[in-house]
């Protein structure tokens, strides 16, 4: 990029300074699993950098420390051990995402889980976001398995679901003996905590 020449930016012209060179980098990452690759024309432009692959299980021990958790070490084992083998064991779908993205927005979700619910157990309050944040994504077929998968996991623990009594008798008393009904509190749940979400059914027939 040359100085004094400019580009659009969100809507916004940017003109090119020896401020901008000297303060700015621009990266592009271009290896996420489905995204479309760059051309090659664009790739040379860039110079490439090789990065490891991140120590989840460090990253979620350190996150869940710097949420309060006391118990870090043992819930980040037991964390990566589920999404490990929510990854090899569950089908393969389009949506599903067991990477440090989802990770990290489990994390966060258990920081606010803890901090409004103090009365419960560490390992409940991770229990009851890793169930949230992820049995919504999930097709029919593979609620069980990760349900058996996690209940392996936190033997012995009892886990009430939410409930948002206005919200769940409108939805039942509307959708009544409709096939998605069952997932309205899913649905809820997943706005609640996410920015990004995808809903899909099945054709009626």
């Amino acid at each position: 990029m040359w100085l004094g020449t400019d580009f659009t930016f969100l809507h916004n012209s940017i003109v090119v300074s020896g401020e901008f060179e000297q303060h700015r980098s621009l990266f592009v990452t271009t290896l996420y699993e489905g995204r479309t690759e760059l051309p090659e024309s664009v790739k040379a432009l860039f110079r490439p950098v090789v990065c490891i692959v991140p120590d989840l299980q460090q990253i979620c021990e350190i996150m869940l420390f710097s949420e309060g958790f006391l118990m870090a070490k043992v819930l980040a084992k037991k964390m990566t051990v589920l999404y490990k083998l929510s990854k090899e064991q569950l089908s393969k779908q389009y949506h599903y995402d067991f990477g440090l993205r989802a990770l990290k927005s489990v994390l966060v979700m258990a920081g606010e889980l803890k901090r409004s619910s103090q009365d419960l157990a560490e390992d409940v309050v991770l229990m009851r976001a890793l169930r949230d944040m992820n049995l919504p994504k999930f097709v029919f077929e593979d609620v069980p398995l990760f349900s058996g998968l996690i209940s392996d996991l936190f033997p012995g623990l009892a886990c009430p679901r939410v409930r948002y009594p206005d919200f769940n008798d409108a939805v039942e008393e509307v959708l009544y003996c409709r096939p998605y009904f069952i997932r309205q509190l899913y649905l809820i749940s997943t706005i609640n905590t996410t920015s990004e979400i995808l809903l899909f059914r099945r054709p009626f027939h």
